[in-house]
């Protein structure tokens, strides 16, 4: 439950057992990686996110997470509809890189989308899995209010589990609305591992 207001996100520890989320790493890892994009234009822009990323469409993924996401909206009293999963980000980050304070939510999705389950779609809930600990920094962060200046750390800030907060991530699950302010801090040694998942639904 949330530090902040009851239910303004949701954490499921050891989601996934180490096991398993060894099992994604080695398939992450297998795929051919990319500098991580961001914004509408999808472009790479290293002075708000600097991590690399590859994509994951196993089945037995979307079969374990999506009814997880689903009955976490039902249990949090969000009332959001959702019905399409993009694909899943698996995400890499090394020494030094981090993701700045964003939001997930994107405008809808229009018809030169080439994907047609997203046209005239929006993301409403995302979520992230936690698929290591061996690591220090990277820590997620999560705050809930519309204004913010990236520059310092606002009041209510919600840290997440990381080697820097010296709490065992590896395995938990974290679902939050898409609109919710959220970034990764740098990482000082290691290599953070995680997957990122977004849900599409008519807004």
């Amino acid at each position: 439950m949330s530090e902040l207001k009851e239910y303004s996100w949701w954490q499921i520890p050891g989601f996934f057992t180490k096991e398993q989320c060894e099992k994604v790493i080695e398939l992450g890892t297998k795929q051919k990686t990319k500098k991580a994009k961001v914004g509408n234009t999808q472009e790479v822009v290293k002075k708000i996110r600097d991590a690399k990323v590859a994509w994951l469409e196993d089945k037995w993924l979307y079969d374990a997470i999506a009814p997880a996401i689903h009955d976490a909206c039902i249990s949090a009293n969000w009332h959001t509809e959702w019905d399409w999963m993009e694909s899943i980000q698996f995400g890499t980050y090394t020494k030094g890189n981090f993701y700045n304070w964003h939001q997930d939510n994107k405008p809808i999705y229009t018809e030169d989308c080439d994907r047609e389950n997203w046209v005239g779609k929006v993301r409403k809930v995302s979520a992230t899995l936690f698929l290591n600990s061996d690591y220090e920094g990277g820590e997620f962060q999560l705050w809930e209010t519309l204004w913010y200046n990236k520059d310092e750390l606002p009041s209510g800030v919600v840290h997440m589990p990381g080697k820097e907060r010296g709490v065992v991530s590896t395995g938990t699950l974290v679902i939050f609305p898409s609109h919710l302010h959220h970034r990764v801090t740098p990482v000082i040694t290691g290599t953070r591992h995680s997957l990122v998942i977004w849900c599409l639904g008519k807004p």
